[in-house]
């Protein structure tokens, strides 16, 4: 099985999270992530992380549901709960019947629900509810989830434990299943469908009209006796799956794509409003990956004999991954190729840029391209160029032969000495150039080029910032051109670029971490 690459950030104890043992996120509607651990609980703002007023020692908390008015509840494995308002963590005594074991609290939109032992309640914001009556052979409840008004639950009976479906409108158990008194299985949520997952045998399946078999995740995904710890569906169909041993990427066939964190104990998944991974984990905190809308590619779109692309960039959710032969090959999210633009020259796509209904490429010369068409609309003769930007009527471009300023009637050579692999406009006269050994600022009208940085490379922009690196530094260069250094490491950093509107660093130890950036 791969292991697969991951772009993540780790926060652990130095990220200023209270404890490395996490047992679940959650997100309120105003995005906020709630991080459950080992010492309490934490709030996660973007930047920070910010622990609730607390009487008293906290104690381990997960099993985060929220209200409409705001607050949050949560709850120990002491069976104490607690209500999250306005920065504190306030105990309550549940009006509810004690029962043995801690309490679950499952979400269903905006209705509630908790059970505990083998008893099952509706919820309010006060702690208050009512029972639900369910079978009394019923001897405890492991796990559940309410969808739709339903709820669908994996409990012990006295011949064995079932798998059931209970109607909350008519009152009535509709479905169930049977296995035996060994068996544990975990019941999620997916996109639409209602998925359970035995890590004792590896069956999977579905809820559909009953509980049906769907296959045997041993025999196509995971090891076998995985620990499995939590289940997300991604918008394409493909599946995460934790476990105690990283996370495991499947197809929408359930066939293992990619095996992530290994050697990690995971315990839950969240994806959050942006389509943010969370993934909580017994030893190591808290591991952050921006976004998991991972594009496939088949070799075969790369017609001809060990063709390989030369460029890869992407806008508005297409991929353009240009080659060595002068084509572009344009996907969609889900890694299907729509549309090739074929310039007919056997020569490198080196650079490319899209601004509008037009887009901009250096192959053999400086293409002006329609994008829905494919034509050339036109076509300047030039020196290589390795960037190009759109900068109000002007296209600023790094070449083997300087900083070229271009408009619709002529272009411009400046440092005609300089060979600039990136080129990057900070105003209408002043941009940060990036050669084959140094970072500079050049400002044309007074000639003037600085040296920023020996050594400096992988020079990008976001919002109103510049960031380039060195070997074991991050800097940011601000619209008056004042550096400062926003990162360093005692690894070495191997490549720097922006990944959804995060700056994002790939180490020398095959690790990838993400820098917030304050806009």
């Amino acid at each position: 099985m791969a292991q697969g690459e991951l772009a993540f950030r780790n926060y652990s104890l130095e990220s200023g999270l209270p404890s490395s043992t996490v047992y679940e996120t959650f997100q309120d509607e105003k995005g906020y992530i709630y991080i459950g651990h080992n010492n309490g609980c934490s709030i996660f703002n973007g930047l920070s992380f910010q622990s609730p007023q607390t009487a008293g020692k906290p104690s381990a908390l997960s099993n985060f549901i929220s209200f409409s008015n705001g607050q949050l509840m949560v709850r120990n494995f002491q069976g104490k709960q607690f209500i999250l308002r306005n920065n504190e963590l306030i105990p309550f005594e549940s009006s509810l019947q004690e029962a043995w074991g801690f309490p679950t609290y499952l979400q269903d939109g905006d209705k509630h629900y908790i059970f505990q032992s083998g008893s099952f309640y509706t919820l309010d914001e006060n702690g208050k509810g009512e029972e639900i009556t369910f079978p009394k052979d019923i001897g405890r409840i492991f796990y559940g989830v309410v969808q739709d008004d339903k709820i669908y639950f994996f409990g012990s009976m006295k011949h064995g434990n079932m798998l059931f479906c209970y109607d909350l409108k008519s009152n009535k158990m509709i479905a169930s299943r049977e296995f035996d008194f060994e068996s544990n299985v975990k019941i999620f949520k997916g996109r639409k469908d209602i998925f359970w997952l035995s890590d004792r045998s590896g069956e999977c399946g579905k809820y559909e009209n009953g509980f049906i078999t769907l296959c045997n995740l041993y025999n196509s995904a995971l090891p076998k006796d995985s620990k499995i710890t939590g289940f997300l569906e991604l918008d394409g169909g493909d599946k995460l799956i934790s476990t105690f041993n990283g996370i495991y990427r499947l197809n929408k066939y359930w066939k293992s794509v990619n095996h992530y964190l290994d050697g990690i104990q995971c315990t839950h998944l969240l994806l959050d409003k942006k389509k943010g991974l969370w993934v909580s984990s017994l030893q190591n905190g808290l591991f952050f990956v921006p976004n998991t809308d991972v594009i496939q590619i088949n070799s075969s779109y790369f017609e001809g004999r060990n063709v390989k692309y030369s460029k890869v960039y992407s806008c508005n959710n297409f991929m353009y991954i240009g080659t060595y032969d002068g084509r572009i090959l344009k996907f969609n999210e889900r890694g299907e190729l729509i549309q090739t633009y074929d310039f007919h020259r056997n020569v490198e796509i080196q650079s490319m840029h899209i601004s509008g209904n037009t887009l901009f490429t250096y192959c053999g010369g400086l293409l002006k391209v329609d994008l829905n068409s494919g034509d050339i609309k036109q076509e300047m003769v030039m020196s290589a160029c390795k960037s190009i930007y759109v900068h109000g009527s002007e296209l600023i471009c790094g070449s083997s032969k300087g900083l070229i300023i271009a408009d619709e009637n002529q272009q411009t050579v400046y440092l005609d000495t300089l060979w600039i692999k990136n080129a990057l406009p900070i105003s209408n006269n002043v941009y940060l150039l990036e050669s084959a050994e140094n970072v500079y600022t050049f400002n044309r009208q007074s000639q003037k080029l600085k040296l920023i940085q020996t050594g400096g490379t992988n020079s990008c922009a976001l919002g109103n910032q510049w960031f380039f690196r060195t070997e074991n530094a991050v800097y940011a260069l601000d619209s008056n051109l004042q550096k400062r250094k926003t990162y360093s490491s005692h690894t070495a950093i191997s490549k720097l670029y922006i990944t959804d509107e995060m700056l994002t660093l790939d180490m020398s130890n095959n690790r990838s971490m993400q820098l917030t950036v304050k806009i």
